[in-house]
């Protein structure tokens, strides 16, 4: 007696749909390269074309997987690519005896960077302590609606937390503001795709109100630039056009710039390979407020480059590598500026408390604290003061006396945070454009 065969449950069913997915794509990536391979050995050998096709081809498979990778994968991939892109671009473009000496010179650099993390002096304390602190604020950010509570339920809620964000008073709370701007932002956004009035109404203090606008940016950013192809300007044209409306539609009055800020940020950080096209659309508007947006936007790249996921990897993460990253993508002139403004920005931020990690950059590359660097020191301490006028690490930094020149530490950094904050954040670009005039 036979009986019938037995119709498989969704799960089994499900399993074998994911297999079935898993076999085709392995056996897609095989057939691809092996067709892009096949393209280039047909090709002329005077040819360029069937190269930067292929390579076109490969980009374009590598960033519509990164795109629907999770939050986790998507970081580990960025700091993988980031990585492989670095020692890859150690490779001297041509082949003479001096090329190839600077070529090991900087290999062996990059090789023992990650051992100064183990050093037990001062320099190995400092980058542990570096790491550690960045580690912590990556940590306070993504984690902030989830210590604080649920803030994406109604605009109660998300000020609730803001306040209970602030009772924190120190470092944390602040960190936690920016996380909980994205969280509620980010939760509104998938409910629907155009919600109104974000942040324009809520009851938010004074003293958050920068924070949490950066927070709200980072989640419009993520939101419209997901799906953007590389070589598509007109649509960056008009996306940069909805995000800059919604920026003002949905921020408080005077924060609207912190919320576009956080674009360059994201892309940066999630989209690289966008950002070379958001610059030239960025570019076209050659008045005040273009610049001013541009400048903005290589301030959040800058900020980006010191917490690339890469960058948090030992040996990799001090300012030094992030300056250096910053030097090689960014435009001459204003954005360059912007992109290390920033940088110094997320660096002081992340280790005010800490000023020898300040220092040791100071100490080491005294050359790079120009006036651009300067302004984003400066612009860092301005808003730890706001924010959490009565947390110490601000005093620790005013207070420290470094082991190395104090004279170069008081003009370079002491002199110009401290005339910014007894004029007040109004006044400061023009007090560190006065104190940086001279070299030191």
């Amino acid at each position: 007696m036979t009986h019938p065969a037995k119709a498989p449950t969704a799960a089994v069913e499900t399993l074998l749909r994911l297999g079935r997915s898993a076999a085709r794509l392995s056996w897609t990536g095989a057939f691809f390269g092996a067709n892009q391979l096949f393209a280039l050995a047909r090709a002329p050998q005077d040819s360029i074309t069937p190269f930067e096709r292929a390579s076109d081809g490969f980009d374009a498979v590598a960033r519509a997987a990164r795109r629907r990778m999770d939050l986790l994968p998507q970081l580990v991939f960025q700091a993988g690519d980031d990585f492989q892109s670095q020692w890859l671009d150690l490779v001297p473009e041509d082949l003479s005896p001096a090329s190839w000496q600077r070529f090991t010179q900087r290999l062996a650099a990059a090789a023992v960077a990650p051992l100064a993390i183990l050093r037990p002096d001062v320099e190995g304390t400092a980058a542990r302590r570096e790491l550690l602190d960045k580690l912590e604020v990556y940590v306070l950010v993504r984690r902030a609606s989830a210590s604080l509570g649920p803030v994406a339920d109604s605009r109660e809620r998300f000020e609730e937390a803001v306040e209970r964000a602030l009772a924190l008073g120190d470092r944390q709370g602040m960190w936690m503001l920016e996380g909980l701007g994205h969280g509620y932002a980010q939760a509104a956004l998938a409910r629907q795709p155009w919600p109104t009035d974000l942040l324009a109404a809520a009851r938010l203090p004074e003293r958050a109100k920068m924070m949490v606008h950066l927070g709200l940016g980072m989640a419009l950013a993520e939101h419209l630039f997901t799906d953007l192809e590389p070589d598509d300007e007109d649509s960056m044209e008009l996306t940069l056009y909805r995000f800059a409306v919604l920026c003002r539609s949905h921020s408080q009055p005077g924060h609207e710039e912190a919320a576009r800020e956080s674009l360059g940020l994201v892309l940066r950080c999630f989209f690289p390979d966008l950002v070379p096209m958001a610059d030239r659309v960025l570019s076209r508007r050659d008045d005040d407020e273009g610049r001013r947006v541009r400048d903005f936007f290589w301030h959040g790249v800058g900020r980006a480059v010191y917490f690339l996921p890469l960058h948090l990897l030992p040996g990799y993460g001090n300012i030094e590598t992030a300056l250096r990253l910053v030097e090689q993508e960014a435009p001459a002139g204003a954005a360059l500026d912007s992109g290390r403004a920033g940088v110094a920005y997320a660096a002081t931020l992340v280790n005010l408390g800490r000023p020898e990690v300040l220092e040791r950059f100071v100490h080491r590359r005294p050359e790079a604290v120009d006036r651009a660097f300067v302004e984003g020191v400066v612009s860092a301490a301005v808003l730890r003061r706001r924010t959490t006028p009565d947390a110490p690490e601000l005093d620790v930094f005013l207070a420290h006396r470094p082991s190395g020149d104090p004279a170069r530490w008081q003009k370079l950094i002491l002199d110009p945070v401290r005339a910014a904050l007894y004029q007040g954040a109004r006044g400061h670009g023009a007090v560190v454009r006065k104190l940086t005039e001279e070299s030191p």
